[in-house]
């Protein structure tokens, strides 16, 4: 059972409860159902533009999955003698045993490929956090994960080499000391053989001195060495990669030769890195099914990537979906016919279609024929390749009135039952003073019109809005003399209303709307001309240059000047810009 909401309801300010609980439900059913029923979607989107709610519908997905336990394993700690054995006979066999019928639970993964600019470190940081999201069930402990990896590093390691480094590392340095305390006494005792030194009334020779001395250090040498051997931990003496996660390249320089690191040579090449990241994941995920568990991937902010690093990250789940049957195919490991033998991961992925498949399209327009590589009515290669990879898309709800005005009351400073207070009305601007955002019904009003008339919902945009909003009044306020009247203040405050929308929405036209013409800003120009057919076309022209892609946002921004007092909107513009 997935866990219950209440954990998430001071969150879920966008009425997005509901629809976590069903998509949460309907993963874990699946991912804890016997492999031979349905398997579900393997890659879930959940689609919609900036700033609807896609990353908080994510995390609400997320938290209501069941956080694993931890396991109950309790390994020693692997000490020089355990490693040396390990290295002797190649480690631990791995378990036979296909995965349970009953399935336990699900391991969750938070990855956000925004942070990478390439396909090794999308696959790298993948993989990172499988590693990390895997602790709870297959290495606990510390000293657990060290004798997990270390077994499965010990595959690509050359075992002879790095059980030879392991042995001389493992020397105590006493031995160095007592074996040059033997040829120094050597020397002494051919170059002066009737030297001696008086010790508690007899004369001893001093051969015989260093010789006892040199004695005395290989004794305490070997003692040291074997304590070394049976109890010292072998991640002292042995890079600490091999120990916390998958063997790279970079081992080699740690150790100083390449005979004594990786000897897959294919780990050195760009391709090789991608297919060794990809058998790590395998048996990472093979071994967590065996276990009774299954992965979940969480992908966010997807559509803020560069065009190639979002190419990447599906190629990245191409080959994790496709790789892992062929790869037990290809070492006789797969069994078709029984059940828990298939290897599964799911991906739920926050995006924005219109840009991803702006993005796919771009990648691949040299790749595809337009026509061949289209499917039905797509209008783009793009959106061919969504619909072949996404089997459940989750377009996440249009934000209802209400839900925006909550949201705005919230972020006012007007108390609501349903949703918790974010920030006071009443701001503090100096020492013993207060400053209060302006609070009348009519502001309200306003405020509400102009978010339920914009084309596109998103909190963000609503935000800004309010945020920018209250910048200016505090400017004002800042600057403003103490003869204005309330009704001034109030008439100011629905013309701030107003331009904080113009800056928001149009960011594109401030450039042009705030450069000065013989002393008047092209947003006073416009404003003048917004009510005049004749010279509406001219003005605009002139102030946006004769740049026609912004017809249909100059349009937009004349009816809103029209219905609301430009002229005087313009004018504070031009004082505060």
């Amino acid at each position: 059972m997935v866990q219950p909401a209440t954990t998430t309801r001071e969150k879920d300010l966008l009425g997005r409860r509901v629809l976590a609980d069903a998509l949460a439900e309907k993963l874990y059913d699946h991912a804890t159902s016997p492999h031979d029923l349905d398997p579900g979607p393997t890659v879930v989107t959940i689609e919609g533009p900036w700033g609807s709610g896609k990353s908080t519908l994510l995390d609400l997905v997320r938290e209501r999955m069941p956080t694993p336990p931890r396991a109950d394993v309790s390994p020693p700690p692997l000490t020089v003698r355990a490693a040396s054995r390990m290295l002797r006979n190649g480690g631990t066999p791995e378990d036979p045993r296909p995965a349970p019928r009953t399935r336990k639970g699900v391991v969750t993964a938070w990855f956000n490929p925004w942070a990478h600019q390439s396909g090794e470190q999308v696959w790298a940081g993948l993989v990172a956090e499988i590693i990390e999201a895997a602790q709870p069930v297959l290495y606990p402990t510390e000293t657990a994960r060290e004798w997990y990896w270390f077994a499965r590093n010990l595959s690509r390691v050359d075992r002879y080499a790095l059980r030879r480094t392991l042995h001389r590392r493992m020397l105590s340095p006493e031995l160095t000391l007592g074996a040059l305390g033997v040829v120094a006494s050597l020397a002494i005792a051919i170059a002066e053989l009737e030297t001696t030194v008086g010790i508690f009334g007899m004369n001893v020779q001093t051969a015989i001195v260093a010789l006892v001395i040199a004695l005395s250090f290989l004794l305490v040498g070997c003692l040291h060495t074997a304590w070394r051997f049976l109890r010292g931990p072998a991640a002292r003496f042995l890079p600490g990669e091999l120990f916390h996660g998958p063997v790279n390249a970079a081992i080699t320089e740690e150790m100083g030769t390449a005979a004594e690191g990786i000897i897959d040579p294919l780990r050195r090449a760009r391709a090789g890195s991608l297919y060794l990241h990809q058998h790590d994941v395998s048996e990472l995920l093979a071994d967590l099914d065996r276990a009774g568990y299954e992965l979940i991937v969480f992908v966010d902010d997807l559509d803020r990537c560069r065009a190639q690093t979002t190419a990447e990250v599906f190629e990245a789940i191409n080959l994790f979906l496709a790789g892992f049957v062929s790869e037990r195919r290809a070492t006789g490991r797969e069994n078709l016919g029984e059940p828990g033998s298939s290897m599964r991961a799911r991906f739920v992925i926050g995006l924005d279609p219109v840009v991803v498949a702006g993005h796919l399209d771009r990648v691949y327009s040299d790749l595809y024929d337009p026509e061949m590589a289209m499917d039905g009515e797509d209008p783009s290669p793009g959106w061919a390749f969504l619909r072949k990879l996404v089997h459940l898309p989750v377009p996440v709800p249009q934000i209802s009135d209400s839900e925006i005005f909550r949201i705005v009351g919230s972020i006012a400073g007007t108390e609501h039952p349903e949703i918790p207070r974010q920030r006071s009305a009443e701001v503090t601007v100096g020492v013993g003073e207060s400053w209060r955002l302006p609070r009348h019904p009519s502001i309200e009003e306003l405020v509400r019109d102009r978010l339920a008339a914009q084309p596109d919902r998103s909190v963000r945009e609503a935000m800004r809005q309010i945020n920018l909003w209250e910048f200016y009044e505090r400017v004002l306020e800042l600057t403003s003399g103490p003869e204005m009247t309330e009704e001034e203040r109030l008439t100011r405050s629905r013309q701030l209303v107003i331009l904080a929308e113009i800056v928001t929405r149009w960011p594109a036209l401030q450039r042009f709307l705030h450069r000065r013409w013989n002393g008047h800003t092209g947003l006073q120009l416009i404003a003048a001309a917004a009510d005049d057919d004749h010279s509406w076309p001219v003005v605009a022209r002139n102030v946006l240059g004769g740049r026609g892609a912004y017809d249909d946002a100059l349009g937009a921004l004349r009816d809103l000047l029209r219905r609301y007092d430009g002229r005087a909107v313009a004018a504070l513009a031009a004082q505060l810009l």
